[in-house]
């Protein structure tokens, strides 16, 4: 039992993340013919995907971009 219970404490300490926050101006945006949101952006000067409004989860939050 003392193992599970460890296991279990450590297993759930792996599973957290930090917020990730890139700061500047997005100067333009696509949507391409597969679903994918492209965004030239100053934090990366390039252009990047960012999501897939075809993916499940993101119908609510991609369309944001």
């Amino acid at each position: 039992m003392k193992f599970l219970l460890i296991l279990v404490s450590l297993m759930s300490h792996s599973l957290y993340a930090n917020n990730l926050w890139c700061y500047g101006k997005v100067s333009g945006v696509y949507i391409n013919k597969e679903g994918d949101v492209i965004v030239n952006a100053s934090w990366r000067n390039d252009w990047t995907r960012i999501c897939n409004l075809n993916t499940a989860g993101m119908q609510s939050i991609c369309p944001l971009w």
